[in-house]
Formats: structure tokens, C-alpha cells, sequence
């Protein structure tokens, strides 16, 4: 609840409170001035005092309950923004595990180029120029895709 508004219904109740216990007094004096013998000055301050504890215990109670919504209504409010930072933790989360997945397999990737070209060393070069041009331009080709992944990643931080 807005303080703004808090203290509008705050001012409004106490109007309301104090309405009423004119409106009591008024009552009580007509009554006595009316009445004849059974009504006294000690009925009417003990019932003078009955009506304005009530009223204060009301008092009491409605800024119990208006700072109880107040405290609801702040701590909704951090637990919307703490929502809203999980959620960007939460993406960059899922953001920095693909790349690591997208790591991993040209790693991969580049580990197998490698494997194949030290079969093609080991048996004495069987294989023709144009296999082994095609086995060094994949593996420039995956170091180039892992040079522009890090130094995107670079560029972002």
C-alpha cells in the first residue's frame, strides 16, 4: 500500500472515529438531559471510557494491519526483482553451457583432424596431397570457428 494512500485512509478513519464519538457525547447529553433518575455521571464516564478505548484499540489495530500490507507489499516487490535477476543468472547460465557443449565438440572435432592426419604421417603418407590439403583446411577451418567463439565471448565481457 502506498504511504500516500495509507495516510489518506488513515485521516479518513480517524475522521470517521471522531464523528462518532461527538456523535456519542451528543447522544449522552440528550439522554441525560432527557432522562430522570437512573442515569448518573459515573454510567456515563465509564461508557465514555468503553467508547474512546475502542476506538483507540481500532486505531491500534488499523496500523497494524496497514503496516502488515505495507511489509507484504515490500517484500513482494523484492521478490519480483530478485526473480528478475535469477532469471538473467539463469540465462546467462544456459548461454555459457551451450557454448561449452559448442566447445567441447570442436575440440572434439579438432582431436579427430589431428588423429587422421598422424595415420596419414604414420603410413608413410599414403594418402594424396588433396586428402591431406582437405584434413588441414577442416582443421584451420574448426580452429577458425574456436578463434571467433572466444573472441566473441571476449568481446561481450
Amino acid at each position: 500500500m502506498n504511504r500516500k494512500i495509507r495516510n489518506i485512509g488513515l485521516a479518513v478513519y480517524s475522521a470517521a472515529c471522531v464523528t462518532v464519538f461527538v456523535l456519542f457525547i451528543i447522544f449522552n447529553k440528550i439522554y441525560f438531559m432527557g432522562a430522570s433518575s437512573g442515569n448518573s455521571p459515573v454510567k456515563f464516564l465509564i461508557l465514555f471510557i468503553t467508547v474512546f478505548l475502542l476506538m483507540l484499540f481500532s486505531v491500534i489495530v488499523f496500523f497494524k494491519i496497514s503496516n502488515k500490507i505495507s511489509r507484504e507489499e515490500e517484500i513482494k516487490k523484492l521478490y519480483a526483482e530478485t526473480e528478475k535477476e535469477f532469471q538473467a543468472e539463469y540465462g546467462l547460465f544456459l548461454f555459457n553451457k551451450d557454448k561449452y557443449a559448442e566447445l567441447r565438440k570442436i575440440k572434439h572435432d579438432i582431436n579427430n583432424i589431428l588423429q587422421s592426419a598422424k595415420a596419414v604421417l604414420n603410413n608413410g603418407g599414403a594418402m594424396s596431397n588433396k586428402e591431406t590439403e582437405s584434413i588441414i583446411n577442416e582443421l584451420e577451418d574448426r580452429l577458425d570457428a574456436l578463434n571467433k567463439m572466444t573472441s566473441e565471448d571476449c568481446a561481450d565481457v
